[in-house]
């Protein structure tokens, strides 16, 4: 299929409680994914780096180097749906004693990101007559990400 531009429609967001036997594809792959129900805002992930600043007395020129890099952190946000296997697999995955989840985000095309992440906190905001009930749960990315580009 060639590539193309599409719209975040169709995307899926589901995690695994079991970790990759490898870091890559296929160690992600291998794994038994729960799709999480109602997901409406996925948020940005990708490596930024941190820039290292390193400033001699000889001179005014500020060096700069690439430090260590952060993967990612946002909120995944939802329509609260209790009876969802997901929605229960992700309130688990945000309990304090819970390790690093992976994680597979499918877009309609075919493309797949694969990760780890751990998630740091569990939230309902009910707000006014006129919104949908929603939960929303911190996710920070622990490894790098592993794209599969779509068939």
């Amino acid at each position: 299929m060639a590539a193309y531009i599409h719209t975040a429609a169709g995307t899926k967001f589901s995690l695994s409680a079991a970790l990759p036997a490898t870091l890559d594809a296929a160690g992600y792959a291998a794994l038994t994914y729960t799709e999480i129900g109602e997901v409406v805002t996925i948020p940005d992930f990708g490596g930024t780096t941190n820039v290292v600043n390193h400033s001699p007395l000889s001179n005014r020129y500020i060096q700069k180097f690439k430090g260590s890099i952060n993967a990612g952190s946002g909120a995944v946000e939802c329509a609260s749906l209790s009876t969802d296997a997901g929605q229960v697999l992700l309130r688990a995955a945000a309990a304090p004693t819970a390790g690093n989840y992976s994680v597979k985000i499918e877009e309609a095309d075919g493309a797949v990101s694969y990760f780890r992440a751990i998630f740091t906190s569990f939230s309902k905001k009910v707000g006014t007559i006129d919104n949908v009930v929603m939960i929303s749960s911190n996710m920070e990315i622990t490894t790098p990400i592993v794209d599969v580009a779509a068939p």
